[in-house]
């Protein structure tokens, strides 16, 4: 039967739209992934797609043999595939994956159920597991591709000519199994310093297992596994951030010397191609040890803070990602204002606030000026705040739940709020650094 003007006009519709529209992302994406550029990865969109090969056969191991223990969260480990031969096993999977698909394609007829449920996955995979740069693996990406991998089972047991008690103790068995796995699992969860272990087990060449492990002997005072731990996950993962992030927060704690890890964590950060939001996490939490010295007396100092975001600053990752910019100013103006340098502060915050014009981060910093009885310079930086935030584009997660006079009626408020409490620390203040009188700073209104 052929389909109706109706049918085809709908399917244009549904399929069509979003094809066209998911096609037009991937033209302004089609440079880095035609050039191959790994951006935040360790790995070339070409190899990620050689890699997901794989990857699939692991799901559907999973899928089909359960086990009351997987890898959990940290799959870093995963070998990539650089080659169609480089491992052996790409081949292997791909070839797998094809045959299957064509097979599927031409029993669609005959053996609908078992067709279906193969097509579904393969389609349900096409986006995640494909040359998009995400992480490599999450299994949780097969809850919807995976919907249909009992139905071919359920169809032969429903044709099949069983025994009515043999039905009914294997199913019994079955949901017994998965309940008892489940019932584990939740245990696993339940205890996060077992599941720490278990998962540092199962996945030895993991640096993020071996982190993780590290930060719980961490929580519990026992340094010296902590950092055995921690050179497992350098060794694992000479090129990644996180374990030199922990090992200068190990050596502060200990009271000892990371000058070499500092720099090493340096240079790493100067030789990627991007900068991630996760690497900036880490950049942000080194930043912050080396800036507190009561925590980090050995390696602290704003003299060095600020050397190491001159340096950092002038890589091309910090041009192309201006949160990361930001951010190194933000810290900056920081490390400024404890060598007693207001201006040269606000100057940084100033940076900081025509690169990511967050209001949230205008008031934090205008809060620490203060904090460092920086006054005038805070309430300049507020008052030219209201002038930037007027105009502020508002987009983002955040902005997107409050419609627009909200969000400039929220934080004008907070905003004429922190400058009326700073402007009376000011007046009581009379041995404030900043340099200008006050009379230009009081409240206007």
């Amino acid at each position: 039967m052929a389909p109706t003007r109706a049918f085809r006009y709908w399917r244009l519709l549904i399929l069509g739209v979003p094809t066209l529209m998911f096609g037009g992302y991937l033209l302004t994406c089609l440079g880095p992934l035609l050039a191959g550029e790994p951006g935040i990865r360790d790995f070339t969109p070409g190899e990620r797609l050689l890699t997901e090969g794989r990857i699939l056969w692991d799901y559907i191991g999973h899928l089909f043999l359960p086990r009351p223990y997987p890898g959990g969260l940290f799959n870093d480990d995963i070998r990539i595939s650089r080659g169609i031969f480089t491992p052996w096993t790409t081949a292997l999977a791909w070839t797998g994956w094809l045959v299957l698909a064509v097979w599927a394609w031409r029993a669609r007829f005959r053996h609908p159920a078992l067709a279906l449920a193969i097509l579904f996955f393969l389609t349900g995979h096409a986006l995640e597991s494909s040359f998009l740069q995400l992480e490599l693996y999450y299994e949780h990406r097969s809850y919807l591709p995976a919907a249909l991998g009992g139905f071919p089972l359920a169809v032969w047991w429903m044709q099949a000519r069983i025994r009515r008690s043999t039905r009914w103790a294997a199913a019994l068995g079955v949901l017994t199994i998965l309940a008892v796995m489940t019932s584990m699992r939740a245990d696993l969860w339940g205890r996060p310093f077992f599941q720490a272990l278990k998962w540092a087990q199962i996945h030895p060449q993991s640096a993020r297992a071996q982190h993780y492990l590290a930060e719980r002997w961490l929580e519990t005072g026992n340094l010296g596994e902590a950092e055995r731990l921690n050179r497992k996950s350098k060794a694992a993962a000479p090129t990644s951030l996180l374990p030199y992030a922990q090992s200068i927060a190990l050596a502060c704690q200990q009271g000892k010397p990371a000058n070499q890890t500092i720099r090493r964590f340096a240079q790493l950060l100067s030789e990627k191609w991007a900068i991630s939001a996760v690497d900036r996490h880490y950049v942000a939490q080194v930043l912050d040890l080396l800036l507190d010295e009561s925590s980090c007396r050995q390696n602290s100092g704003p003299e060095a803070v600020i050397a190491l975001v001159q340096h950092l600053e002038g890589r091309p990752n910090a041009v192309a990602t201006p949160a990361y910019a930001s951010l190194l100013a933000q810290r900056a103006g920081v490390a400024e204002l404890q060598i007693g340098a207001p201006r040269a502060a606000l100057s940084r915050f100033r940076q900081s606030a025509r690169l990511t014009p967050a209001p949230g981060g205008q008031l934090k910093n205008a809060a620490i000026l203060a904090s460092h009885r920086a006054y005038a310079e805070a309430l300049t930086l507020l008052d030219e705040m209201a002038e930037t935030n007027r105009h502020a584009p508002r987009e983002g997660p955040a902005w997107a739940m409050l419609s627009d006079d909200t969000t400039k009626t929220y934080f004008e408020r907070e905003r004429m709020r922190l400058r009326q409490l700073i402007a009376q620390d000011y007046r009581n203040d009379t041995s404030s650094p900043s340099e200008r009188h006050i009379d230009s700073h009081v409240p206007r209104g």
